[in-house]
């Protein structure tokens, strides 16, 4: 693996956002003043799949195909404004923005992931573009079956709470509960 002096500017942000990006999946991405929502209850995590393929290349130290690197950023930098846009709440019969500053640090990183992927000095092969779509499906697919099983399990856990919450509620007829 390449020290990261040795790499080019293009590769230098694109790494830089990510871990901007993953740093504030820590930070309130929804903050109501209340409470707060972390991006990882707000499922912003889903939107670091679109990072996978391009730092994955980038750290093993292989070429991928500019026009890809390009696309996803564009599409994570449009996704995440729009949930910016969408993270609404009613009050007082009002909508209301409570987006917080987690969502403003990933969308400027995923604005830079773009501009990363646009100065990195890649292949532009449209002969090879078909081949590397292939390549991130299947990253995509690998990485969107792990969240989903992780998902399950949380919604297994979760469920398994709630039965156990059911069978703990008080029962007035039950002679037991009385000290």
């Amino acid at each position: 693996m390449k020290k990261f002096n040795e790499f080019n500017l293009g590769e230098k942000i694109i790494l830089i956002s990510t871990v901007v990006a993953i740093i504030s999946l820590f930070m309130p991405w929804a903050d109501t003043g209340l409470g707060s929502l972390s991006g990882f209850g707000q499922q912003g995590f889903l939107l670091l799949v679109l990072y996978i393929y391009p730092v994955y290349k980038i750290l093993k130290g292989d070429e991928y195909n500019k026009i890809i690197g390009v696309i996803l950023g564009t599409i994570v930098s449009i996704f995440s404004i729009l949930f910016a846009f969408g993270n609404t709440i009613d009050l007082f019969w009002e909508n209301v923005n409570v987006t917080g500053a987690g969502l403003y640090v990933f969308i400027c990183a995923s604005i830079g992931f773009t501009a990363g992927n646009v100065l990195y000095d890649g292949t532009i092969k449209k002969e090879e573009l078909s081949k590397d779509f292939d390549e991130v499906k299947s990253y995509v697919r690998k990485a969107s079956s792990k969240i989903g099983s992780e998902i399950n399990k949380v919604k297994e856990n979760k469920s398994s709470g709630d039965i156990k919450e059911e069978n703990s509620t008080f029962n007035e007829d039950d002679d037991s509960n009385i000290y």
